[in-house]
């Protein structure tokens, strides 16, 4: 039988010998991305302006027209400088920040309702009151079922409600739920004050979120300098918050167009941000429309009652980018062969550690019994 621990080190070292290669090809497909970022912008704009507004475009002076494709060259310039592993990186930290504390929000509220205490709603004469209250007015029903005679239950006494505490399998970090529910709130560096997500070109410079590494979480703070994640699960996870630091980057160029599309007058809708960001997490599901354009029915409200806009915008992704591109998306299938030896090596990794640990009780359960089965003198 083959020993875990040895085949623990082995994934990890194989895991330690994939991740500069992954490194190198995530590198290429960001190098490919930043050539064809501006042609493939341009042509994704051009059939916005071809089907939604074409007299908009004709109508606009020469001058109006060259400052369009200015600012186009110059927002996609700026983007490409930040499309790089290292920049990518940095804004993943920000965005995992924001999701912490977004998460962190919505258990200390679901905290407070849950031990919020509402006054009784009042009983109408010969109505049946229905509650999760006990039924009989009693100390020592209150406190859980103690001796009435006890001295923890005395008359007069506020006796606390006893809330029964989850396994911590069922809900995570709930000590620190806790513990957060009872503190001031406190905005990470990186959000903004509205709750809204900060733009990365701000943000960028402060990464914001903690450096802490464990087993479940680790540091995106990550350079080939420094040591990669040797677990093939780590690095799955790694290459993710960079796969959603790349989809906010492009979602950030796409409403820069967009909004200097609405004030050069070549578009009269402007689709918030954070409606991108719905159609990008599977929220919104939107219309069939060409690659990198977003096609949505948007209610408008009117006096005859609500009625539905259909409106277009550009929204860069990168599966619709690799369709278009040839070269990007043979950069992709290298990619996907890399993720699938990525997959296969996490499976083999949680068989043995599985294997370890069961092997770890076997050991100490038999240790056990033999020191209890000693003859006692």
């Amino acid at each position: 039988m083959r020993d875990p621990g040895q085949q623990l080190d082995l994934l990890h070292m194989q895991t330690s010998r994939l991740a500069p290669v992954l490194y190198r090809d995530l590198a290429l497909y960001l190098q490919v991305l930043r050539q064809e970022l501006l042609p493939a912008t341009r042509n994704a704009v051009l059939q916005l302006l071809v089907h939604q507004a074409p007299s908009a475009y004709l109508e606009r002076s020469d001058a109006g027209r060259r400052s369009f494709h200015r600012f186009l060259e110059r927002a996609i310039q700026r983007c490409g400088s930040l499309l790089t592993v290292e920049q990518l990186l940095a804004l993943a930290s920000v965005v995992e920040a924001e999701q912490r504390a977004e998460w962190l929000r919505q258990a200390r509220r679901v905290v407070v309702e849950a031990t919020e205490v509402r006054p009784p709603a009042p009983v109408q004469n010969g109505s049946v009151e229905l509650s999760m209250q006990p039924p009989l007015d009693s100390p020592w029903i209150a406190s859980g079922f103690t001796d009435p005679g006890s001295s923890s239950s005395q008359p007069g006494e506020e006796t606390a409600a006893v809330v029964p505490m989850p396994a911590r399998g069922d809900l995570p970090m709930l000590d620190a739920f806790l513990q957060l529910a009872a503190q001031p709130s406190e905005r990470p560096a990186g959000a903004s004050s509205g709750g809204e997500p900060a733009e990365p070109e701000d943000s960028e410079q402060h990464p914001g979120g903690s450096g802490e590494i464990n087993d479940a979480s680790f540091s995106l703070l990550v350079e080939t300098g420094h040591l990669l994640p040797r677990q093939p699960q780590h690095l799955l996870a790694w290459w993710e918050r960079l796969e959603q630091a790349l989809s906010r980057r492009l979602r950030n160029l796409s409403h820069a167009v967009n909004t200097e599309l609405m004030r050069s007058r070549f578009s009269t809708s402007l689709l918030p941000l954070s409606l991108l960001q719905a159609v990008l997490d599977g929220q919104v599901e939107p219309q069939a429309a060409r690659a990198n354009l977003l096609t949505l029915s948007v209610p408008v409200p009117s006096p005859q009652g609500g009625t539905l806009l259909e409106t277009q915008a550009l929204l860069l992704r990168p599966a619709d980018l690799e369709e278009t591109l040839p070269r990007l998306r043979q950069c992709r299938q290298r990619l996907e062969e890399r993720r699938r030896q990525l997959r296969r090596m996490a499976r083999q990794h949680r068989y043995w550690s599985g294997r370890a640990r069961t092997m770890e009780v076997e050991q100490a359960w038999a240790r056990d019994v033999a020191q209890t089965s000693r003859p006692r003198p």
